[in-house]
């Protein structure tokens, strides 16, 4: 029997830049699938550029009015009520939660009334949601995200959702997983659209610089990837920015503060919204000093407006001369900022994966966040630091004790990470030999 393909469908994530970009790949697969529906980004107010930029696989946005729960945005009763009251009225065809594990999110959700609903839960399912698989906690974000495009239905598969929103209704984890789409058409149980089996080699290794993943190409995954040793270079995990003139303009005019033509040009973010995730603001200075001495780099230091007092605390730990842009920037301008840089290194946090999207070699330095779900799946082009410690991954906004995570990060250690991905007429013969900061880990 014939059925009516979905006019409306919303997708719920209210979430910062980074969680944004992750959802890339997942908004890309669902617009393959459903080319011609109307689709709606329920996420944060600062979202709404975000939606306008992605304007290729989001066609509206509204704003995330709160919910009890939710803690990114404040909830208030009658306004929420009145959110609801509307979207209901609204009508959407498909809801889609890409809001973390749906412990709470599922019930913002199912709220909004929509003849389906898609999404993830913990424990026992809840009555409502029309296609669900149990959350995949131990996946990279950007393949959880991809598994809820799959459970809409496979884009090989012609008939895009009906298969999946009105035939089969219990999905497995590892069954929507499998089927992530990859860049070829392959599912990631192996097997190509007409079922051939296919045999490629997968690999493991976490650590800062990849570890144990030696000769792998760029765009391999270092972490365990999910789908049964399915590489990340096999699936379509890519992250992307667009750029427009205006974007491209306003880094030009920053680039024109540099006093010298001397390169490379190296990006320091020193700033990250959970004090958390900010390596010591000493560390940075001694860093970014060392890049002027070792490297006779240009470094220039990028911050939000909220960042100025971070950035400036660091340049007044300084002994080299740096450019400030902290406040100086449109999300678009550093992005295209970013184009220009020989290299970045930032916190975890979102310019972290704004790098990887418009494809700047970087450096993560990361502290309490978990690497196996966050960390940049090319470890090649974007390595990460990182110091092991047993409290680490956390949830913590501040943490409780004494910051060991990141405080035992040297700026040594990431210096060794930055001159391997500089070219090698740039890296500095001072490197490994007389150089003061060798041994200060």
């Amino acid at each position: 029997m014939s059925r009516a393909k979905p006019e409306r469908i919303a997708i719920v994530r209210a979430l910062q830049l980074g969680d944004m970009l992750a959802a890339v790949p997942a908004l890309r697969a669902i617009r393959r699938q459903v080319p011609e529906a109307e689709i709606t980004l329920i996420g944060l107010p600062w979202a709404a550029a975000f939606a306008r930029r992605f304007a290729r696989y989001i066609d509206r946005f509204i704003e995330f009015p709160g919910y009890p729960g939710i803690e990114e945005a404040p909830f208030d009763a009658a306004r929420t009520a009145r959110f609801l009251a509307e979207q209901r009225a609204y009508g959407y065809d498909i809801v889609v939660q890409m809001h973390g594990s749906g412990q709470v999110s599922n019930r913002f959700v199912l709220e909004l009334n929509g003849r389906s609903t898609v999404g993830y839960y913990q424990g026992k399912r809840p009555p409502g949601l029309t296609v669900a698989a149990e959350y995949p906690s131990g996946e990279h974000e950007i393949v959880r995200n991809l598994g809820l495009a799959v459970l809409l239905g496979s884009p090989e598969e012609g008939d895009a959702i009906n298969q999946d929103i009105w035939g089969e209704r219990d999905k497995s984890r590892s069954d929507a997983l499998k089927r992530v789409p990859t860049k070829d058409g392959r599912t990631k149980d192996g097997r190509t659209k007409d079922g051939r089996d296919l045999v490629w080699t997968g690999g493991e290794g976490v650590g800062a610089r990849g570890g144990g993943d030696e000769g792998r190409g760029p765009g391999a995954c270092p972490l365990a990837c999910p789908g049964e040793g399915a590489r990340a270079e096999e699936m379509d995990v890519r992250l992307e920015f667009p750029l427009y003139e205006e974007d491209y303009a306003e880094a030009a005019a920053l680039l024109k503060l540099l006093p010298t033509g001397r390169r490379p040009w190296i990006g320091l973010h020193v700033g990250a919204r959970p004090p958390a995730r900010r390596w010591p603001l000493e560390h940075f200075a001694a860093l970014a000093d060392e890049l002027v001495r070792s490297f006779n780099a240009e470094v220039l230091l990028t911050g939000s407006p909220d960042e100025k007092t971070t950035v400036r605390s660091v340049l007044e730990r300084m002994e080299t001369r740096a450019i400030n842009l902290a406040g100086k920037t449109s999300l678009g301008g550093l992005a295209a900022l970013m184009r220009k840089l020989d290299l970045f290194v930032s916190n975890d946090t979102g310019p972290a994966h704004l790098t990887v999207a418009v494809d700047c070699p970087s450096v993560t330095i990361f502290g309490p966040a978990d690497p196996q779900r966050w960390a940049p799946l090319d470890r090649e082009r974007h390595p990460i630091v990182r110091y092991g410690v047993a409290c680490s991954p956390c949830g913590y906004w501040q943490c409780p004790i004494d910051h060991r995570c990141l405080r035992w990060i040297s700026p040594a250690m990431v210096l060794e990470a930055v001159e391997g991905l500089l070219p090698v007429g740039m890296r500095s013969s001072r490197m490994y030999g007389g150089n003061e900061m060798r041994g200060k880990r």
